[in-house]
């Protein structure tokens, strides 16, 4: 019969089966129809109860419409007729009835003007990615047969169209089994309440731990997790750690077809799981309990973390104190016995500071100044200043180290006593350990009544409810997710693992397989690496906008650029490295928003430089360079050392370049020594790390700051950096930049012998704003709108990636950092020594505090219509030459600062520093 004008149903079993088709007639006869079928010369009698028959067709207007049948699949289908409650859709090819009610109309993203071009770009790339590489050709059956469209609910459509959703938070009081800090916890509730979340997780800041803890929330609430990462080994690592607490039982660890066999021919049958169910008494007790502790550890937390950050400064101030006292042999000043004031605190130091050099322009205090000291400080003993001499401003600056020494130390101790008051060990112990006993409380209830079904790996697809039901937690790739699934399915939330490594190929995929999406990742880590073979003139074929490339962007950096107001957490508590090794990374890469908790004792680094000569080579086969002479220095000196503090499991070796890590791994014969390049050993971590640059010279490959970031932060406790004598420090590289801080973290002899005087970082960061903050009030008003100007013209340029090795102060005083006073004559000595003497803006290297740069404003009619003036600026001038200090100077009747400060950076970034 006519598929298209009829409906013939008929009961078979305990289910009703579509027989159109098949029949060539049917008439009703009472309360029987007779029925006639084709392959049979027979007619047949069937009781109106176990036939159902339709003859009035209406039309189904699909519109170009997506037809998304429940728990089935999505397509485009040609025409579509409605038969009372059931429709039948038609094909070139094939037809398929439907309940009504299952049936559900989408619009096609591919025939919207605004979203069809971003759409078939990535069908495009998928096509080509295939032809690129035939041995791995699956993308674009992916996107064809997998994909096909995408669905509304899903983030794949919310990237296309930009339209992105918030949600509610579904628990009052979230779990935390796998540890808790007060970046993890937003991280938490941040992924529970947006569509699309980002976490940034730097190296060793937990960020597995959050996964964890967001799989463990969101298994609560009933909904499906899909976990996957570009590689296997990331998610291997979040399912070993579900096992490890005894619940890998929710998780099904599929990925290609391979692993897919693997996980269903493995036993997966649910365990005894009686003994973790709890009594109600017990469990609302337990609820009750987590609820308190949630509400008062979230103080406490932030109390640790404020712990964490006082300990470090307190590392960082005798640090620069040892730098202060080798180059200034000065006694404190003991400010108490020279005023009634007997609470002289560190701000009260740093005022008088910014005073005392103010009034250091006169010889002697004015009867005035007297009178405001003892009114303002309470000091009463004026002999110790008869001359305002800098002898004197450095012993008060060692009085401002002692005095702030000892107040980090009491900040210190209060801190510990108020957690240990708080009795917060017990209460973060007793957290996880509530959350965890709540969690499989849970998972007990749950798998009481479930009904144990076989799934296979050819069946799980068709009863993907039901399989969900049985495994919440999918563990995939972003290559395998969308074929981890029926077609028509969409798990609730999905969670990309070392994002910044996926592409958008495999990431459009992956972001169309879910509702919900948490992105972790660091932008600071290895990117994704663009195939060569493809074309990027595709971008200007598909008038692709910002944010949307595949050559230009990774999953992570695409959702920072195209959804800017979604949660963005940063996880900023560090528990890896050694505080001097993540220090680097720190001020390097993370704009120091890093809070350490770790401790160190031992100096952590250590810098070989082989003999002088071209040891490297280039391998026979493939790209990049080995070098022997590196090799040999590592087995015969380093490895020896090395190996008294630890086995050999606990160190690993890594270069840039495979050719040095396959050499490595033929001539290092110490067993269990691991050789790898810095890319593969992302997510890995060793006791000490031996880092072998290999080239000959600086090369940009080795000096990228992804790599170096990755490379710095394996080392747990040692960072031994292995290299040529020509590998230079050239200024704003990052390897120039991790010897820079190696050396000032060593207080290594080319520091303290340098020319010019490291700077007093912590120091001035802390008096720069007591300054800024007096000279508003007395500074040449003419000139300070310049030198703010000019102020912010600097922080502008000085935020840009390119020059972020750099900072600045104002008015910082030459006796502070010129180092060298033998080639100065008499009158600029003495000009160099004077308390006041100062440039306006002295630019330094962040990682040795070495000056780089001053930068003086003149103002026109003071400077070059000033003779006196003008002296004092040759003088100064004739000082920093001397002490090989670029010095530039911007007049305030001139333009063009911007380029001039630029180019003076480039000019010293350009310049070989051995």
């Amino acid at each position: 019969m006519d598929e298209k004008k009829y409906l013939v149903r008929t009961l078979q079993g305990s289910g009703w089966v579509d027989k159109t088709r098949s029949i060539s007639s049917i008439t009703p006869s009472g309360d029987y129809y007779i029925v006639a079928f084709k392959n049979s010369a027979n007619d047949f009698r069937y009781g109106k109860t176990k036939v159902q028959f339709f003859d009035q067709p209406r039309n189904f207007e699909l519109e170009g419409a997506l037809v998304r049948i429940k728990g089935k699949s999505i397509a485009k289908w040609d025409a579509a007729i409605s038969f009372g409650s059931y429709v039948r859709l038609f094909s070139e090819s094939t037809t398929q009835l439907e309940k009504i009610t299952d049936i559900e109309l989408l619009t096609d993203l591919t025939e919207r003007a605004d979203t069809k071009k971003i759409v078939e770009y990535y069908f495009e790339l998928a096509r080509l990615s295939d032809e690129a590489n035939p041995k791995m050709a699956y993308l674009s059956r992916y996107y064809k047969d997998k994909l096909g469209y995408i669905q509304p609910e899903s983030v794949g459509h919310a990237l296309v169209t930009g339209d992105v959703s918030k949600r509610e938070l579904l628990c009052d009081v979230p779990l935390f089994p796998f540890g808790i800090n007060p970046s993890q916890r937003q991280a938490v509730f941040n992924a529970l309440e947006s569509q699309i979340s980002l976490i940034q997780g730097p190296p060793g800041t937990g960020k597995t731990q959050t996964i964890l803890n967001i799989i463990t929330n969101l298994v609560m609430q009933g909904k499906s997790v899909a976990v996957v990462a570009g590689n296997n080994s990331a998610v291997a690592n979040v399912y070993e750690k579900l096992e490890k607490e005894g619940i890998g039982l929710i998780a099904a660890s599929l990925g290609s077809s391979e692993r897919q066999q693997a996980f269903f021919e493995s036993e997966y049958k649910l365990p005894e799981l009686s003994k973790w169910s709890l009594s109600r008494e017990l469990l609302a007790d337990l609820k009750a309990e987590l609820k308190d502790i949630s509400e008062r550890i979230t103080r406490l937390l932030e109390h640790n973390n404020q712990l964490a950050i006082v300990k470090e400064a307190y590392s960082r101030l005798q640090l620069e104190r040892k730098y202060f006292d080798k180059h200034f042999d000065i006694l404190p000043i003991n400010m108490k016995g020279l005023s009634f004031f007997n609470r002289w605190k560190a701000p009260h130091i740093l005022r008088f500071m910014a005073d005392f050099m103010h009034q250091s322009q006169n010889e002697n205090l004015s009867f005035q100044t007297k009178f405001k000291w003892l009114y303002k400080y309470r000091i009463f003993k004026f002999s110790d200043f008869q001359s305002l001499n800098n002898d004197i401003f450095k012993g008060v600056i060692s009085e401002y180290y002692q005095t702030r020494s000892n107040e980090l130390l009491d900040e210190t101790t209060a801190i510990e006593q108020s957690l240990a008051s708080d009795d917060f060990d017990r209460l973060l112990k007793r957290l996880t350990e509530s959350s965890i006993l709540i969690f499989k409380d849970f998972i007990a209830d749950k798998y009481q009544a479930h009904r144990d079904i076989e799934f296979t790996q050819k069946n799980y697809k068709q009863n993907f409810d039901d399989f969900l039901k049985r495994f919440p937690v999918v563990l995939s790739t972003t290559d395998s997710i969308i074929n981890n699934k029926n077609q028509a399915a969409l798990f609730d939330y999905l969670i990309v693992d070392e994002a910044s490594q996926v592409n958008l190929i495999a990431g459009f995929l992956t972001m169309s397989s879910t509702k919900n999406i948490i992105v972790v990742g660091d932008m600071q880590q290895l990117p994704h690496i663009p195939d060569s073979k493809i074309n990027s003139s595709i971008d200007a074929k598909f008038s692709i906008p910002a944010g949307y490339s595949y050559f230009q962007e990774s999953l992570l950096s695409s959702l920072i650029c195209l959804f800017p107001a979604i949660p963005n957490t940063l996880l900023k508590e560090h528990y890896r490295c050694h505080p001097r090794i993540i220090d680097f990374c720190n001020q390097k890469y993370y704009n120091g928003q890093l809070i350490v908790m770790t401790i160190g004792k031992e100096d952590p680094f250590k810098i070989v430089k082989t003999v002088k000569g071209n040891h490297a080579r280039k391998p026979k086969t493939g790209n990049g360079y080995f070098n022997v002479r590196e090799i040999d220095v590592i087995n015969n000196e380093i490895l020896t050392e090395e190996l008294k503090l630890t086995s050999s499991d606990n160190i690993g070796f890594i270069s840039p370049y495979r050719a040095q890590a396959d050499e490595a791994a033929k001539r290092i014969t110490t067993a269990g020594l691991v050789a790898d390049t810095v890319h593969k050993f992302q997510g890995r971590e060793k006791e000490c790390i031996i880092f072998s640059t290999a080239a000959n010279e600086l090369k940009k490959y080795i000096d990228k700051p992804n790599l170096l970031n990755v490379a710095v932060s394996r080392a747990k406790n040692r960072f031994v950096m292995v290299t040529s004598p020509n590998v230079m420090k050239n200024q704003g590289s990052n390897i120039g930049d991790l010897l820079r801080h190696i050396e000032y973290q060593t207080l290594a002899p080319c520091i303290i012998e340098s020319k010019t005087i490291s700077i007093f970082d912590c120091l001035y960061k802390e008096y720069s704003t007591v300054l800024n903050a007096f000279r508003s009030k007395v500074n040449d008003k003419s000139k300070y709108p310049s030198e703010n100007l000019m102020a912010t013209l600097l922080d502008e340029i000085l935020d840009l990636e390119l020059y972020r090795s750099f900072y600045y102060y104002r008015d910082y005083p030459l006796h502070l950092f010129v180092n060298d006073f033998s080639r100065l004559d008499p009158e600029q000595r003495k000009f160099a020594n004077h308390t006041y003497s100062h440039v306006d803006f002295l630019l330094f290297n962040k990682l040795d505090k070495q000056p780089v740069l001053a930068i003086e404003v003149d103002g026109y009619s003071f400077h070059a219509m000033n003779e006196k003036q003008s002296k004092r600026d040759k003088c100064k001038d004739s000082i920093l030459e001397k002490q090989s200090l670029p010095l530039l100077r911007l007049a305030t009747n001139e333009s063009n600062e911007r380029e001039r400060v630029v180019a003076e950076l480039n000019k010293l970034m350009s310049a070989a520093v051995s």
